[in-house]
């Protein structure tokens, strides 16, 4: 097993203390979120920002403090272009140096969805956005990010399709399925991982 050091004193931040929503509203998503930072030993006034990114492009919302936390009264998504695949950084900076130094960070944190339950966290992400002209879906690996979904946004009522046509979905998800098994087969090596890998095919 392959050991990773921290040289910083930087500690990730779980994911079950973040809970994120995307408000989907034309043209422009947002997005609300609460955080739950007790009993980490952090400075009251550690800084609190919470980052929302698409591949290259990404915005910054300051969320106040840790001892006030406060939602930004804007919190619209202008710099991120059109997608369902929106991920978000979460940071908790001290700032009493001249160059602030990350205590806490969770990054690839995926919006809460309508369509999963509990704190059930799927590695396959959808994306509704995508024009694939005759094709009616595909797999995707972008930057060996979490796998997509992507189905084409020419399909009517393609999202009830996908969570009540049990025909639409005996022929997607088994493939799905598939793909994402081969390309685990592929590139899992029982080395390159270890308990805190935040790697897609280490989830679950």
């Amino acid at each position: 097993m392959i050991r990773k050091f921290n040289y910083t004193g930087r500690k990730k931040l779980k994911r079950e203390r973040i809970n994120i929503s995307i408000i989907d509203e034309r043209p422009y998503k947002s997005f609300t979120a609460t955080l739950d930072l007790k009993g980490l030993g952090l400075s009251d006034e550690a800084r609190v920002y919470i980052e929302p990114y698409h591949k290259s492009s990404f915005m910054r919302f300051s969320f106040g403090t840790v001892s006030n936390l406060h939602t930004p009264q804007n919190t619209t998504l202008t710099d991120i272009p059109s997608t369902s695949i929106i991920k978000f950084r979460v940071k908790v900076v001290d700032e009493t140096r001249k160059l602030g130094r990350i205590m806490r960070i969770a990054d690839r944190v995926k919006p809460k969805n309508l369509e999963e339950s509990g704190n059930r966290m799927s590695i396959l992400h959808i994306d509704w956005d995508k024009d694939l002209d005759q094709q009616i879906f595909r797999v995707t690996f972008p930057d060996n990010d979490y796998p997509r979904l992507e189905i084409n946004k020419r399909i009517e009522n393609a999202k009830e399709l996908v969570k009540s046509d049990l025909v639409f979905r005996s022929l997607v998800f088994p493939v799905a399925v598939r793909v994402i098994a081969e390309r685990i087969a592929l590139t899992w090596k029982d080395d390159e991982f270890d308990e805190d890998d935040s790697s897609w095919q280490s989830t679950g």
